[in-house]
């Protein structure tokens, strides 16, 4: 699947996103996908995405600004949607060809929910 083409499937059931949705929003279309969000005071990067028994947990920094906060959740919800894994910490020190596309695509569909406009 593409990046534009997962795009558009969760443009179909969330229109809010491309319209230059908030964090809020964004925090209420992850509870309504069961996906769970949790500020913390000391983590290495601005966020981060874990699986706990099958439930993807995001994790984002508690002293993010928040328009950081917006485009990290978005990036973090990205990487759920896409169906990218996440790798055990002591993976993460090398960063992985793999990864480094993983990241790309993030990036891009973070983008497009934060930014795209669509025509009708």
């Amino acid at each position: 699947m593409t990046v534009a083409s997962r795009f558009y499937d969760l443009r179909q059931a969330y229109p809010a996103l491309g319209s230059g949705v908030q964090e809020d929003e964004l925090h209420a279309i992850a509870a309504a996908e069961g996906i769970v969000i949790e500020r913390v005071r000391r983590l290495p990067s601005a966020g981060a995405t874990l699986n706990a028994a099958g439930t993807a947990v995001i994790l984002l920094r508690a002293d993010l600004e928040p328009d950081q906060a917006r485009s990290t959740l978005a990036h973090e919800l990205a990487h759920v949607w896409l169906g990218h894994g996440a790798e055990p910490v002591a993976e993460r020190s090398r960063i992985s060809r793999k990864r480094r596309e993983q990241e790309l695509e993030a990036d891009s569909l973070a983008h497009l929910i934060l930014n795209a406009k669509l025509r009708r």
